[in-house]
Parts: structure tokens; C-alpha cells; sequence
């Protein structure tokens, strides 16, 4: 299984870090903070420095958003070529066909590559032509056409090894290591390794980001997991000190995939949903089609069916997946193995067959013997026993194949021969060790004689403390009791501390997205705004007043929670009527609710007296129905009751909604995986209602619980002291 979620983040993979280091090492130099850019924008005359500050502004957008770094490489290059800078526009023209590549734009992408190409051979600029080849072999590779890329890259090669750059010439073998990814596992990890060899002399650490994931990510490909785990954590680590969300998403993929393969399903979620976030913030679709096939396979796993079907669906009418055939192929044999799940043959050797024959129009062979499996199966299931014969006969050709039966050896052999060279370059040091080594044990000879003087004086210490300890050990028993409550009451402090940080950190996530898209939007509005039509502004002003609203409920819900840590909300506990209270409430949300034509059916008797403080229970209740509404789809329904069992009063919110996942409910108020989620019509949420809702409940002497299904919907109901 996890072969063949590697497989599918495989190209995902190779396109962002082939052309992310690439990026870094043409490129990499200090530059100038976007902010202080900017500010030179308004104020520069000098046509040059104008379209220098373009430029540079445009690499520091790649890291954080295309288009952004689109418009800026865009103005840059028009200045360049009118300014007749034939260098400048040919750097400017590799860096836009990059970013076109990383967007899955191939074939402009080749087109402006070529461009360049042109540009630098017509120089004699030797430097850039091999640049220029290198970026056109990967977006080759990148792009499933790899019948031109040694044609390319073996005379690149040779003119880098000329120039005698070691740098260029780690980028040809890191070329050479993408070309053999899907084909030659062990030639692929040989051609890595050299790569990082060489780096490694360097401090290349942002450029041996890619070597290192895809090395993790071949791992991974072979269920060396250990290995692959290690080297993508390494992976991460560079892509976060570096600020490349692009490389973060893939990596946090691959650890998906090799988790799910150990069974851990909840990690493996956790690391899609967060590849996920970065991939929507990045609005990089060919990212979020492959995490979503990625998830319908989790729910395939869990045999929940429907759900992974539409999450296939949705992966396969994205118009992004057109342009990874790779993705297309795993895509459709996922669900030929879903519908073989369900006992509808027919169905699975339509989808079987139709990625075989998407795998032979591109000659990627990797998913051939899951292929020809399935179809094996599915041929004999009805009765066809003829191709399932000829399907069973390929099946066993590839899975006894060199590829299959030695890579893991050959990649053995190559890792052991790396790791020999490493070990000889360290002989010099284990001799120097062993020198002093010696030295060593002859002063603790010289020692030795010292030692038993003050043993002897040691020992006759230890006989009067022995004496002393046994005069005292009423004193130490108790002192030990009192050491057990204080260790005890440190730990509890320390998971409390562990829980809030965990907390801080997923509200700073929480706030970091909205206040993102207000300062990109005033960025563009700010600078661009001349240029921009009307609808073009009031997109972004529209942009800016919903992540102000979801910013300002995230904080006032922050200030309450923030006061009730530090014992700061007041209680004014009284007998209030929860049939007004209730109504109060209603009417604040019927707006929302007409708006998704929710009808809410308010069943509270008039009579129904509770004894709470009306201010945090107000609260308590908004939140409760703001969420039924939030989460219930179009044309759906709100009930609300209140019903007096002995001492209490208990009021339950009902829903008709999407429900919550049996996972979720078991920390649905704990604080430490406090978490927002959008509605079902993508309205904001805060993730701190429902923990703010648990503690108001429970100064007020009452108590909250939920009773929720998947599909059907929810009920949370709190419980009040009753009339005093």
C-alpha cells in the first residue's frame, strides 16, 4: 500500500524539488525583504535598479505565492527586453519557465525554456545554455517525456564537467537521478547520493533539500521506512528553516503515505490535512488533486467506501490531473480496486484497463503489477478465464523482475559503498582516538593506587551515614510522601503547559492564514491598484473583510477564553428564563439560517426556569447554534428543547448536519487539538467555541456532552442547575 502512495506523490515530488533547488542555486543571494522592495518601487527612477527590484521581488514571492511572483516576473521582463538586457531577460525567462512548470503549465513552460535557450546560445553565454538545458531536462521529466532527456543531458554533463563547476555539475546528476526515479530505483538513489556527495562539500543545504527528499522518498518506495522517515524529516527541517511551503506540502505527503503504510492513520491524516492547508494557501491544484486521492485511499482503507470514491472523483475531474499521468494512472487503478472491493468486476477492469493503457502511452511501468493483479482477479471473477490467464503471466513477469527482486540489494550495496568512502575519510580520527586512548589508561593506572586510598575514606563515610540514615528514616519517609505529591502535581503542570503550547501553536496557525490574505490583498491593492479593474478590486476588498471577520470572532472568542485562565469572568448567578434566553438566540441567527434556507424549530416552554449566570450562558448558547447552522447543509434543520429531570434542566441543540467523525468526538473539547473547520458553505470558524462552551457550562455548575453520526447530524446538550 505504501508503495503505491508513494508512487502517486512521486512526480508531485520531482516537480517541486527539482525546480525549487534549481531555483535556489541560480538564484540564491541575500536580496532585499519584500517590504523595503516595495518601498524602492514607488520611489526608483533608474529604469535598471526598477527592474532589478522587479526581479528580486518576484524570487521572494515564488516562496510564498505564484501568482504574485507571476505578476512581478512579468513586469520585470517586459522592462528587461525593452531595455535590450539579453542576460537579464534570459535569467528572467528560466525563472518564469520554472514557475509555470511548478503550476503543471508544461507546455508554456517548455516553450519560454527554449526561448531562453535561444537567448543564451546566440551570447556564447555557456553558463546559462547549461542552465537553460538542465531546466528543459526536468520539466521533461517532470511532464512524462522522457524519450529527449538524455539526449540533453549527456552533452550538458560534459559542458559542465568542462566549465569544471561542481555545482552544475550536482544539478546533472540530481537531472539524472529524477530520469531514473520511476524506471531504475537503485541507478536513481547512485545518482542522488553523488549529487549530495558533492553538496555536502559545499554547506549546500537549501540545494540538498531535493536530493535528500527524493533519497527519502525512494526509500520509502522500496518499505524502508525507518530510512525514508529519517531522511524526509531532514527534508523538512531545510524546507522550514528556508520558509518553501511548496516542498513542505510534498514532504508532509510522503510521511502521509509511509505512515498509513505502518498503520498509523491518524498521523498519516494528520500529515495530509496539513499538506493540504499549505497546498490551498499556495492555490496549487495539481498538489490538492493528489492529496485527495491520497484521502480517498485512507477512507478505502477504513472501507467507507462512498467517501473514497468522491474524494477519487474529485481527484480525477481536476483539470490539473490531465497534466500527471502518473497521477492519473494510480488514480484510476485506486478505484478499479474499489470497485473490486465491492464485488462490480466489470466496473474494475474498465478502470484497470484504462490505466494500463495510460501507463503504456507514457511508459511508466511502476504500477503495472498492481495492474496487471487486479485485473488478473477481476478477469477470473467473471469467468474469463482466458485473460485472467495472460493478466496473471504479466503480473508474475514484473513482480519477478530484476527491478523488484534486487533493487533493495543493488541500493544496499550503493548505500554501503557511500557509507565506505565516509568511513575512510574517518580512519584518521579513530587512529587519533586510540592514541588517546592510550594515554588515557595509563594516567588512570597512575590513578589507581589514589582510588583506593579514597575508597577506603569513602567507605568508613558510607558506614556513619548508614547509621545516620537509619536515625532518620521516619524523617525521609515522610519527606518522601511529600516528594511523590509534588512530582505528581508537576506533571499534571506539565501536560497542562504541553496542552496550552500545543493550543498557542494551532492559533497562531489560525491567525497567521487570515491576516496573510489581508496583507497580500492590501499589498496588491496598495501597489497595483491603477492597474486593476473594479471586479479585480472588489474581489480582494471582499477577500480583506472576511479574513477580518474570522480574525475579529477568533479574538473575542480569545479574550473570553483569556479570561476565564485568569479567573477573570464574574458569575452573577441568578434564576433566569431559559425560553427568552433561548429566543434571544434564535432571532440573533435566523439570518444565517435563512440564508441556507435552515428552518429552526424552537420547542422551549415558556415556563423553564434555570438558576445560571446569563452572560456566559448566552454566550454558550450562540455558539451551540451558530455551530448547528455552520455545519448543517442547504434546506436542513435546527430543533431546540429544554426539558426539568429532577434537580437540573437540560437543553439540547439538534442538528440535521454533516455530524462529526467518531475520531473527532473523543477530543472535541480538549484544548490541546483545538482546531478550526469551515461550514459546509465555507463559513470561518475559530476552534475555540465549543472549549469555551465546556468551561462557561461548567462554572455554572452544569455539564456538556454531544451524541453525533457521520451523515445524520449532531445533538450537543448541556445540563443547568435548576430554579433555586
Amino acid at each position: 500500500m505504501q508503495k503505491k502512495l508513494i508512487s502517486a506523490l512521486g512526480m508531485n515530488l520531482l516537480s517541486c524539488v527539482l525546480l525549487c533547488a534549481f531555483t535556489v542555486q541560480l538564484f540564491a543571494q541575500e536580496g532585499k525583504a519584500i517590504d523595503s522592495l516595495k518601498k524602492e518601487l514607488k520611489t526608483q527612477t533608474d529604469g535598471n535598479k526598477l527592474t532589478q527590484s522587479y526581479y528580486e521581488l518576484a524570487k521572494l514571492y515564488v516562496l510564498s505565492n505564484f501568482d504574485s511572483a507571476a505578476f512581478y516576473y512579468n513586469k520585470a521582463l517586459m522592462l528587461a527586453q525593452n531595455q535590450e538586457d539579453t542576460k537579464l531577460t534570459t535569467e528572467i525567462l528560466l525563472n518564469i519557465s520554472k514557475l509555470q512548470a511548478k503550476q503543471s503549465k508544461f507546455d508554456i513552460a517548455e516553450t519560454n525554456c527554449t526561448k531562453a535557450i535561444e537567448l543564451a546560445r546566440e551570447t556564447e553565454n555557456n553558463r546559462l545554455l547549461i542552465e537553460g538545458n538542465l531546466l528543459l531536462a526536468k520539466i521533461k521529466v517532470i511532464s512524462s517525456n522522457f524519450s529527449e532527456v538524455l539526449s540533453i543531458l549527456e552533452p550538458t554533463l560534459e559542458n559542465a564537467k568542462e566549465l569544471n563547476d561542481s555545482l552544475l555539475i550536482s544539478e546533472c546528476y540530481d537531472a539524472y537521478g529524477a530520469y531514473y526515479y520511476y524506471s531504475d530505483i537503485p541507478q536513481s538513489i547512485d545518482y542522488y547520493i553523488k549529487s549530495i556527495r558533492i553538496l555536502e562539500k559545499y554547506a549546500e543545504s537549501e540545494t540538498l533539500l531535493s536530493r535528500v527528499i527524493n533519497v527519502g522518498s525512494l526509500y520509502g518506495r522500496i518499505g524502508q521506512n525507518k530510512q525514508a522517515i529519517e531522511y524526509l524529516l531532514r527534508g523538512a527541517e531545510i524546507a522550514e528553516n528556508t520558509r518553501q511551503d511548496y516542498v513542505m506540502s510534498t514532504v508532509y505527503n510522503n510521511l502521509a503515505a509511509i505512515y498509513f503504510e505502518m498503520q498509523e492513520v491518524e498521523k498519516s491524516k494528520y500529515y495530509l490535512e496539513e499538506a493540504l492547508k499549505i497546498a490551498r494557501n499556495l492555490n496549487d491544484e495539481p498538489m490538492i488533486c493528489g492529496i485527495m486521492v491520497n484521502i480517498g485511499e485512507l477512507y478505502q482503507g477504513e472501507k467507507k467506501y462512498d467517501v473514497a470514491l468522491d474524494y477519487y472523483e474529485q481527484g480525477l475531474n481536476n483539470p490539473a490531473i490531465n497534466n500527471i499521468p502518473d497521477q492519473k494512472i494510480y488514480t484510476l487503478h485506486n478505484i478499479a480496486t474499489l470497485y473490486y472491493d465491492l464485488g462490480d468486476y466489470n466496473a474494475a477492469v474498465q478502470y484497470a484497463e484504462n490505466a494500463l493503457s495510460l501507463a503504456r502511452q507514457y511508459n511508466i511501468t511502476l504500477h503495472n503489477v498492481e495492474l496487471y493483479s487486479i485485473l488478473s482477479k477481476a478477469y477470473e471473477k467473471n469467468q474469463n478465464y482466458k485473460k485472467a490467464l495472460e493478466n496473471q503471466k504479466l503480473y508474475k513477469a514484473f513482480n519477478d523482475s530484476l527491478f523488484n527482486l534486487q533493487s533493495t540489494e543493488k541500493i544496499a550495496e550503493i548505500q554501503a559503498k557511500y557509507d565506505f568512502d565516509t568511513a575512510e575519510s574517518e580512519n584518521i580520527l579513530l587512529k587519533k582516538d586510540n592514541e588517546i586512548q592510550a594515554l588515557t589508561i595509563q594516567k588512570q593506572k597512575n590513578r589507581q593506587y589514589l582510588l583506593l586510598i579514597v575508597l577506603f575514606f569513602i567507605f568508613s563515610a558510607i558506614v556513619l551515614a548508614w547509621f545516620k540514615i537509619k536515625r532518620d528514616r521516619k524523617t525521609n519517609l515522610i519527606l518522601s510522601t511529600k516528594n511523590a505529591e509534588i512530582e505528581l502535581k508537576s506533571k499534571e503542570l506539565e501536560k497542562a503547559n504541553i496542552a496550552k503550547d500545543k493550543f498557542f501553536s494551532i492559533l497562531a496557525h489560525d491567525l497567521r492564514n487570515p491576516f496573510n490574505s489581508i496583507l497580500g490583498s492590501m499589498d496588491l491593492l496598495s501597489n497595483e491598484y491603477d492597474v486593476m479593474s473594479d471586479d479585480e478590486r472588489r474581489h480582494f476588498i471582499h477577500l480583506i473583510y472576511k479574513s477580518a471577520q474570522s480574525t475579529n470572532k477568533l479574538l473575542a472568542n480569545l479574550l473570553e477564553w483569556s479570561q476565564t485562565q485568569r479567573g477573570g469572568v464574574k458569575l452573577d448567578k441568578k434564576n433566569n428564563n431559559v425560553a427568552a434566553l433561548i429566543k434571544e438566540s434564535v432571532n440573533l441567527h435566523q439570518n444565517l439560517a435563512t440564508k441556507k434556507e435552515i428552518s429552526i424549530d424552537n420547542h422551549v416552554q415558556d415556563n423553564t426556569i434555570a438558576f445560571f449566570d446569563k452572560r456566559t450562558i448566552t454566550i454558550t448558547i450562540n455558539n451551540l447554534i451558530n455551530n448547528a447552522i455552520k455545519f448543517t447543509p442547504q434546506k436542513g434543520n435546527v430543533t431546540i428543547s429544554a426539558e426539568r429531570v429532577n434537580g437540573s434542566v437540560y437543553i439540547a441543540i439538534q442538528d440535521t448536519g454533516v455530524g462529526i467523525p467518531p475520531h473527532a468526538l473523543k477530543s472535541l473539547f480538549k484544548i490541546e487539538v483545538a482546531q478550526s473547520t469551515p461550514g459546509t458553505n465555507s463559513e470561518p470558524g475559530t476552534g475555540l467555541g465549543l472549549i469555551l462552551c465546556k468551561e462557561f457550562v461548567e462554572k455554572n455548575n452544569g455539564s456538556i456532552h454531544v451524541n453525533s453520526e457521520e451523515g445524520k447530524g449532531s445533538c450537543f446538550k448541556i445540563s443547568l442547575p435548576a430554579e433555586s
